[in-house]
């Protein structure tokens, strides 16, 4: 085959390869396959820092709601926030949602 033939093959291949990425909906029949790249490289890095925000908001939440439950444990009851039943019910919630240990103490 000569280059030319080559040439009319490969082209015919990536015709058929964007006719794929088309229908799955991987590039729109307006965008080239770069915008969907970068649409995707985009997507990618938003979800990345929309986990981090969460992570971090979770965080967050977690450090205030077990100085409320040892305060609450301090006023009210006796012993370890982990023994007591009240609290380390409380307390299995908040492990649940962030994975913070209760103090033993």
């Amino acid at each position: 085959m000569d280059g030319a033939q080559d040439l009319r093959e490969a082209a015919a291949e990536a015709r058929a390869a964007r006719e794929v990425l088309t229908d799955v909906g991987c590039v729109s029949g307006y965008q080239g396959l770069a915008g969907s790249v970068h649409d995707v490289v985009v997507g990618s890095i938003d979800r990345g820092e929309r986990y981090y925000r969460e992570r971090q908001y979770r965080v967050n939440v977690a450090a205030v709601a077990s100085r409320v439950i040892r305060r609450a444990h301090r006023e009210a009851h006796a012993g370890s926030v982990a023994t007591c039943e009240t609290c380390a019910a409380d307390w299995a919630v908040l492990k649940d949602v962030s994975g913070v240990t209760a103090p033993a103490a």
